[in-house]
């Protein structure tokens, strides 16, 4: 009910502004441009009060800053296969072909029997971060591999498409149980927050360091806190609502 008297009181102002204006140009007046002054308050209380015209706007902010995040996404797959050393990294080989990626030069890399850290640069020149590491449980291997990103936000999409080329080529002809998928984006250093599905009005208090917002969404587990968003799924699918839809604001807490 108040959204609908809202949206009359914003159509009416808005109606009775346009026909002023176009009276006085019919009628060669002067048009007194201080009466579209009268619109501010319109605006301003059609983006607190509609979602659709608050998530494109700072959609549209979010574009314009192309702010630097870092990137962290990642599998974890279990397996009841024993893997070596020598067959993940002809594995990682493969993933690195299909996806047109190389070795950095003067990188060292990590290796150890259950972990591999080393850096790659794709076909454009990013610089990215790979590791994997292999978790031996009772009955299943659980292998992580993990890339991370420090990217613009414009990017964050074609990374984890990427991201997502290299999964289907590492796990192509491995029997796996069962699979996970996490995402995580930092803005700390942008000192932007995110927002995915709920967010916070801002409120008096200047500083809150423990904000944390954790729901379920269809079987997308979501964490939200300060300058940051986690997300973890067992389809990927699901992660690509969050890579879509989420929005980096300046002030939410």
């Amino acid at each position: 009910m108040k959204k609908i008297f809202i949206f009359v009181l914003i159509s009416l102002t808005s109606i009775m502004t346009v026909i002023n204006i176009y009276n006085a140009v019919a009628n060669n007046i002067v048009i007194n441009w201080m009466s579209l002054t009268s619109l501010a308050p319109v605006i301003i209380a059609m983006y607190s009060e509609f979602d659709w015209i608050y998530v494109t706007w700072n959609k549209l902010r979010s574009w314009a800053k192309n702010n630097t995040v870092a990137f962290s996404s990642s599998f974890f797959v279990y397996t009841d296969e024993q893997k070596s050393y020598a067959e993940l990294q002809q594995r990682v080989s493969n993933a690195m072909k299909t996806c047109k990626f190389t070795f950095q030069q003067g990188v060292s890399r990590e290796i150890t029997s259950n972990y591999y850290r080393t850096g790659l640069k794709t076909c454009n020149g990013l610089n990215f971060d790979l590791s994997i590491s292999v978790d031996p449980c009772e009955e299943l291997n659980v292998i992580n591999v993990k890339l991370d990103y420090q990217i613009s936000s414009r990017t964050v999409k074609n990374s984890w498409s990427d991201f997502k080329k290299f999964r289907d080529e590492f796990i192509n002809g491995l029997a796996t149980q069962k699979k996970r998928y996490n995402i995580v984006i930092d803005m700390k250093e942008t000192g932007l927050n995110p927002f995915y599905r709920l967010t916070l009005k801002p409120i008096k208090a200047k500083h809150l360091d423990d904000v944390c917002l954790k729901f379920n969404e269809n079987g997308l587990n979501v964490e939200i806190t300060k300058n940051r968003i986690a997300a973890s799924a067992q389809d990927p699918d699901l992660i690509d609502k969050i890579i879509k839809q989420y929005i980096p604001l300046t002030s939410v807490y």
